[in-house]
């Protein structure tokens, strides 16, 4: 049984980065400044799912992406498919990665 502050510690750096990234998302801005607002949930789990493989699965991603849906109030899931292909695309992206590095030092 693992306790609380193990919890926190585990999932506290985790949770605090998208709680960031839905407040960077829904952040009302002017006009001009929201044609330039970069997707900030794709950007956190791109790096997260670098950076801990493990601990970020597509059934999480996917429910982040609907969280993120309802916080915006958009009907139809428009952004729910979004999270998770980018999550498979940087993993894929990551094992290659490692294929080529472990190639690369096995050669004479």
């Amino acid at each position: 049984r693992r306790s609380m502050s193990e919890l926190l510690r585990r999932w506290g750096v985790l949770a605090g980065a998208f709680l960031l990234a839905y407040v960077l998302d829904v952040i009302p801005l002017p006009d001009r400044l929201a044609l330039a607002r970069p997707a900030w949930l794709a950007l956190v789990v791109i790096y997260w799912s670098m950076a801990l493989p493990w601990r970020l699965h597509l059934g999480l991603v996917w429910l982040l992406g609907l969280l993120l849906d309802v916080l915006r109030e958009r009907s139809g899931g428009t952004i729910t498919a979004g999270p998770p292909s980018l999550a498979d695309g940087a993993l894929q992206a990551l094992s290659v990665r490692r294929a080529a590095d472990g190639a690369l030092r096995d050669q004479p």
